[in-house]
C-alpha cells in the first residue's frame, strides 16, 4: 500500500464525518459518505477520455466518472463557479468587463490582467512538471489554458470573451491536477500534517529557484483539504473489482465526493472484513430512506443479485446496450432536468434523419479501408489521433424551416474553430476516413446550461450507430474495427506523450 494512505481506512469517526446521504434506486441503496447532491451515474462501460486542446471543454469533465488511475485526479477538479484565490491565482477571479482594442482592429485580454495569468500558469506548470518527474504518478495529462489563447488578440469581442472564459475556466483543470499530486505524493510514514513541510514541498524546492513563489503556491486554498471546496468526485466500485483502488475514506480525507452502491454484496463485505475499503452508511443515514423508493436517473442498477443467482446483473457490463438507459425521469431528490427536447411538428424524430446518413457512411468506409493504401492508412489514423480543425470540413445538424432535420455545411473554414467551440464534446463526432465533423445540440449536454442537462431520449429502432454513438460519446471518435485494441492503447499513449510536449 502506498505511503498517502497510511491514515485511517476506517474513516472518520461518527461525529467527524461530513454529512452523506442515501438514494434508494431501483430498490438498491446508493451512498455518498460526504456528499448531499446525486449526479448522474456514469455508463456502465464508458469510453475513454481524450484530453482534444480546443476541443474538450471544462463542462465535459464536471461529470464524475468511474474510477480509474490514470483519470482519478479529475474528481479533484474544483466546480464551477471556482473562487480563486491566493498570491498567484486571485487574479483569476474575475474576467474584466473592458477588452482592449489594438490598433488593427482586434480585441485582447487587458495587459497586466493577461500578464498575472501568464505568470500563474507559467509557475502551476513548472510544479506540475516537477511532482511529474519526482515521482511514479500515473494520470492523463490536460493541455494549458494558453491553448484557448485567452492571452491572443482576436476579431470581435465575442470571440476574445469565450477564448478568454474557456482559458480561465481551465485553470481549475490544472490546480485540480496539481491537488491530487500533492496529496498522492508519497510521503514520510512520520510526517505530521501542519508540523512538518509535505515531501512535495521539499522536492519542489530542491529544484526550483523562486522558494517564495513555491511557498505561496502551498498557501492557495485550493490545494488546501480542510477548505470546504465543491469538487467534481468520483463513483467507485466495489473493491474486489478493482484492488488498486484507493479506499473511501482516503477521498472523503482529501474532501473528494465519492458516491457508490451499497446493498447486501457490500454490506456483508462490510460486516466479516475490518478492513473493507468502502464506508458503511450510518444507521440514521439508512434509515432516512427505507421508506421510499426512488426511480434510476442512470443505467437501470440490478443490486448484487448477480451473486445470488440472477444472471441479468453486472453493474460494470462490457456491452451496455444503449435502450437500457432511460434519463426521462429524474431522481425526486435531485434538481429538476428541463424538459426533453421536442422536435418540431413532424412525423419524423431527429434520429430517422441522421440514422441512415451515418449508416451509409459506414458502408464507404468499409470500402475506403479495402481499397486504401498504407500511405492513406497511416494519414487515417493520424487524422484519428489528432482530429484535423483548421483544414477539416464542419457540418452542423439542424431543424430547416421545411421540419427537415439537414446536415447543413460545411460551414467556412475560417469559422471551423468558433463553431466547435459552440459543441460540447458529447455534440460532436470526428470522421478521420472523410475529415469532417458534424455537430448536433441533441446528442450530448450542452455547455450553455451551466450544468443543466437537455435530454432527448433514445428510441430503440432509432439510436445512432454504436460507431458513432458511445455514451457518453467520445471526442473524436474510436478507430475502426481494423486496429486491433493494442493499437488503439498505443494511439491513446502516443497521444498522450504529444500533450505532454506542450508542457516542455
Amino acid at each position: 500500500m502506498a505511503s498517502y494512505y497510511t491514515q485511517t481506512t476506517q474513516g472518520p469517526e461518527y461525529n467527524e464525518r461530513p454529512a452523506g446521504k442515501c438514494w434508494v434506486i431501483n430498490g438498491v441503496v446508493h451512498y455518498s459518505p460526504n456528499c448531499q447532491r446525486y449526479p448522474t451515474r456514469p455508463s456502465a462501460n464508458p469510453s475513454g477520455i481524450l484530453l482534444a486542446p480546443r476541443v474538450s471543454s471544462v463542462t465535459d469533465l464536471e461529470e464524475p466518472r468511474w474510477w480509474k488511475e490514470d483519470t482519478e485526479w479529475m474528481g479533484f477538479i474544483p466546480l464551477r463557479p471556482v473562487v480563486y484565490g491566493g498570491v498567484w491565482f486571485e487574479a483569476l477571479g474575475h474576467i474584466p468587463r473592458n477588452l482592449c482594442k489594438k490598433n488593427d482592429g482586434r480585441y485582447v485580454l487587458y495587459g497586466p490582467v493577461c500578464s498575472r495569468w501568464r505568470d500563474a500558469e507559467k509557475i502551476l506548470t513548472e510544479v506540475i512538471d516537477i511532482l511529474a518527474n519526482k515521482s511514479e504518478l500515473i494520470f492523463l495529462r490536460p493541455f494549458l489554458p494558453s491553448v484557448w489563447k485567452y492571452h491572443e488578440p482576436h476579431s470581435t469581442p465575442d470571440q476574445a470573451r469565450l477564448a478568454i472564459t474557456k482559458g480561465r475556466d481551465w485553470f481549475a483543470v490544472l490546480l485540480g491536477l496539481l491537488f491530487w499530486m500533492t496529496r498522492k505524493f508519497p510521503e514520510d510514514p512520520k510526517f505530521i500534517e501542519g508540523l512538518m513541510p509535505p515531501s512535495w514541498l521539499v522536492k519542489v524546492l530542491v529544484v526550483h529557484t523562486m522558494h517564495a513563489a513555491i511557498d505561496s503556491i502551498r498557501l492557495t486554498p485550493l490545494l488546501h483539504r480542510k477548505w470546504e471546496i465543491p469538487r467534481v468526485g468520483l463513483w467507485l466500485k466495489h473493491p474486489d473489482d478493482i484492488p488498486s483502488q484507493p479506499p473511501a475514506a482516503w477521498f472523503v480525507e482529501q474532501g473528494v465526493p465519492i458516491w457508490y452502491r451499497w446493498s447486501d454484496w457490500e454490506g456483508n463485505c462490510s460486516s466479516h472484513c475490518p478492513d473493507f475499503r468502502l464506508l458503511a452508511p450510518l444507521p440514521h443515514e439508512l434509515q432516512a430512506v427505507v421508506t421510499w423508493v426512488g426511480r434510476d436517473i442512470g443505467p437501470p442498477d440490478n443490486s448484487s443479485s448477480e451473486y445470488h443467482g440472477n444472471n441479468n446483473f453486472h453493474d460494470y457490463s462490457e456491452n451496455p446496450s444503449f435502450d437500457a438507459f432511460d434519463n426521462s425521469h429524474p431522481h425526486p431528490a435531485s434538481p429538476p432536468h428541463p424538459e426533453p427536447l421536442q422536435p418540431p411538428p413532424t412525423k419524423r424524430s431527429a434520429q430517422s434523419y441522421w440514422v441512415p446518413f451515418f449508416q451509409k457512411r459506414l458502408e464507404l468506409q468499409e470500402k475506403i479501408r479495402n481499397r486504401e493504401t498504407s500511405k492513406e492508412k497511416q494519414a487515417r489514423l493520424s487524422r484519428t489521433v489528432n482530429p484535423g480543425i483548421t483544414k477539416a470540413r464542419v457540418y452542423v445538424w439542424d431543424w430547416d424551416d421545411k421540419f427537415d432535420f439537414v446536415r447543413e455545411g460545411p460551414v467556412a473554414k475560417r469559422d471551423n474553430e468558433e463553431t466547435l467551440m459552440d459543441y460540447s464534446g458529447q455534440q460532436k463526432r470526428f470522421d478521420p476516413y472523410f475529415n469532417e465533423w458534424d455537430c448536433c445540440h441533441l446528442w450530448g449536454p450542452s455547455t450553455d446550461n451551466e450544468g443543466l442537462i437537455e435530454i432527448l431520449p433514445v428510441d430503440k429502432q432509432d439510436a445512432i450507430p454504436s460507431e458513432y454513438m458511445n455514451n457518453p460519446p467520445r471526442c473524436p471518435l474510436s478507430p475502426c474495427p481494423d486496429v486491433t485494441a493494442q493499437a488503439v492503447l498505443r494511439l491513446e499513449y502516443a497521444l498522450a506523450m504529444n500533450y505532454s510536449s506542450l508542457w516542455a
